[in-house]
């Protein structure tokens, strides 16, 4: 479970029912921006691997371009462009070689009018997002099934899914601490279309199942900015992945 290929699981395995919280809450009005997330992820105490994304952006403070690059393997690094179509609601990723500059692999998504993903297209999937104001309700993988996700307080509570065997998740959250950048559900969704799916209230805590228990942490500096997110993910067997991500921002 790595980089990318941990947080589309995410996606697979994270109804409805929810009170109204003041949802202009949900992500601090800053002047700052993610410049960089550093990765280290490590499997049963084993060495770490380093991983690390390079961000960049347009004039419309939107993801222009990311760098990845990974330590033990330099033949992965790529270099990752966004392209907004405004005209058609459409958002196109291509992914570059930064060994060959070949292109290696495109996503696109669509968007509605008020600017969220309701589509994305890999190579090797198809998926659906559908929304009940700024929250998720249900994510739909073509044609394999569907997860439903219930809300509480305008966090998740449990989620239910036909596509994983391990299909029922319930969910905490930091009830003091609210969504900001640096939540590990937003730095999945941020790396994989530019932009933040999950709207919820507060920082996620812990996501249980019965094949993982998940335990997330942060720090966060003096202007409330998260600088660090850590999360340790325990399967069934007893196998632990420890996840530190280091997080740089700037200011626009």
């Amino acid at each position: 479970m790595k980089k990318l290929a941990f947080f589309v699981p995410v996606f697979l395995l994270i109804g409805f029912s929810s009170c109204v919280k003041d949802h202009t809450a949900f992500q601090p009005t800053t002047n700052y921006r993610l410049e960089s997330i550093q990765l280290l992820s490590s499997v049963n105490g084993s060495l770490p691997t380093r991983e690390l994304y390079n961000f960049y952006y347009d004039n419309s403070n939107r993801v222009s371009h990311y760098i990845y690059s990974i330590d033990i393997n330099p033949t992965q690094d790529v270099s990752v462009f966004y392209t907004y179509s405004p005209e058609s609601n459409k958002i196109y990723k291509n992914y570059y070689s930064l060994t060959d500059t070949l292109l290696e692999r495109s996503d696109s998504f669509a968007t509605n009018f008020n600017g969220q993903i309701i589509e994305a297209w890999t190579p090797t999937n198809h998926f659906q997002y559908l929304y009940n104001g700024r929250q998720m309700y249900e994510m739909v993988s073509i044609p394999y099934g569907n997860t439903m996700f219930s809300t509480t307080n305008d966090n998740f509570f449990r989620s239910v899914s036909t596509i994983s065997y391990d299909s029922n998740m319930t969910y905490k959250f930091y009830e003091t601490l609210l969504d900001r950048t640096g939540d590990y559900l937003q730095l999945g969704s941020f790396i994989f279309c530019g932009m933040n799916l999950f709207q919820n209230a507060d920082l996620i805590r812990s996501s249980v199942s019965s094949g993982y228990t998940n335990e997330y942490s942060y720090i966060i500096d003096a202007n409330s900015k998260i600088t660090q997110t850590t999360a340790v993910i325990t399967d069934s067997v007893g196998n632990v992945y420890n996840y530190t991500y280091n997080l740089a921002y700037e200011s626009y």
